[in-house]
């Protein structure tokens, strides 16, 4: 029967213990490392209470699961599958801890990323930049919870799919790791004399050679860098006809993501100049720390997506470098030190470069042969990813048809407590 959220579940049920020790330490889950039922240790801090942030006040234990409040679109929830005494959760997450006998944690993990739910969410989301839902009406939520055993049944089944996601991820990052070693050896005697100069004085490269590589600013083969502009708009992708604006998160390291735009009702702020095309180089100015000065090249893209103002498109002189070459340099730890160094706070959480910085970035330089040649690599690793994103696509779409079967009434129903 469907019933309400908080008629089987406890809401945020406690709170962090005041008492901790100085320094004592405990996982914090930020709502950045959680995506889609997935929580990614590897990227989870270990605070203290003096180094925590303030917003780490979400105690959760084994088994409870997150929803991230905060632009639900995102589906930032996940179960929690964390053995330690304490762990912590930002206040972005409601907590919701099963009351037993009434819900399955896992069911409920699946549960929280039906279409269901995201609907709901969505429409009582409030803001416009970024769009949160309220404690209160998480608690609101309809929710499809028949008899334990069949919730044990469908979890089952969800998990088994879930397990072979997990081992195509794995098998996928492996062969990337593989390609990237490779890179890696190609540019040695470069990456060497990179690592042994600080990031602040990289411009002393410029006059050193290592074996078949020496070092050119980025500006010595730049047309030009192009930006776009941000108006005010809604957050909420443009349909097929309609126009959009990219979103910084458009520019991934994977490459571009088309879908992370926003929608342009007025006409007026349509600029034919800064639309996306294939094979546009893409740079965003204005990121995280650890993802401002992120590229990518388009390969294919569909119409009427405009740059915005935190993305830039670079023209090369491509008799001087061939782009996916450029691209690839650019992701290399030794220039993102200088990224880094070179990047301007203008947030707590926002670090901006400038153009001027952008052209005056050192990288390793060798003759079109040798680029040609790291680059077919990258090709190859990118056929890889590829084949792998189809094999993904075709897991979460069983996974999707299989939710929508076992995870939701056949017909419609009033909400029952």
């Amino acid at each position: 029967m469907h019933r309400r959220l908080d008629s089987v579940v406890e809401i945020n049920p406690e709170p962090v213990p005041v008492d901790l020790p100085t320094g004592f330490e405990f996982p914090y889950i930020d709502l950045g490392i959680v995506s889609r039922g997935v929580i990614d240790a590897g990227s989870m801090e270990r605070v203290t209470p003096a180094t925590a942030p303030s917003r780490a006040r979400r105690r959760v234990r084994d088994g409870d699961c997150l929803f991230g409040t905060v632009r639900p679109t995102n589906q930032s929830h996940a179960r929690v599958d964390i053995s330690e005494d304490l762990v912590v959760a930002s206040t972005g997450f409601s907590v919701l801890r099963p009351l037993e006998g009434r819900i399955n944690s896992r069911y409920l993990g699946h549960l929280l990323l039906t279409e269901g739910v995201l609907r709901q969410a969505n429409a009582v989301a409030v803001g416009s930049n970024y769009p949160a839902v309220n404690e209160a009406d998480v608690g609101a939520f309809s929710v499809w919870v028949p008899d334990i055993s069949e919730q044990q049944s469908a979890a089952s089944i969800l998990d088994a799919v879930d397990n072979q996601i997990a081992v195509e991820v794995r098998l996928s990052r492996k062969r990337t790791e593989v390609a990237d070693t490779v890179i890696r050896e190609l540019l040695g005697p470069a990456l060497a004399l990179m690592q042994a100069t600080e990031a602040s004085v990289s411009e002393r490269l410029l006059d050193q050679k290592a074996d078949s590589w020496h070092f050119r600013k980025l500006d010595h083969a730049l047309r030009s860098i192009e930006a776009g502009s941000s108006p005010s708009l809604e957050d909420r992708p443009a349909g097929d006809d309609q126009w959009g604006v990219l979103k910084v998160s458009a520019v991934k390291r994977s490459g571009f993501v088309e879908d992370e735009n926003k929608v342009v009702d007025d006409s007026r702020l349509i600029d034919l100049s800064i639309e996306v095309r294939p094979g546009d180089f893409l740079i965003s100015r204005a990121n995280t720390p650890e993802l401002v000065g992120q590229s990518c090249i388009v390969a294919e893209t569909r119409p009427k997506l405009m740059l915005c103002d935190k993305t830039l498109r670079i023209r090369l002189d491509e008799s001087k470098a061939v782009p996916a070459f450029v691209n690839e340099m650019l992701a290399q730890p030794e220039v993102r030190r200088q990224i880094e160094t070179a990047a301007t706070v203008t947030s707590s959480s926002m670090k901006n470069i400038s153009q001027l910085a952008i052209r005056n970035l050192v990288l390793p330089w060798a003759d079109r042969a040798v680029q040609e040649a790291l680059v077919g690599i990258c090709d190859l690793r990118q056929a890889e990813l590829a084949a792998s994103e189809k094999r993904l696509w075709k897991l979460r779409a069983a996974k999707a048809a299989l939710m929508n079967a076992l995870l939701s009434s056949r017909t419609p129903a009033l909400v029952s407590i």
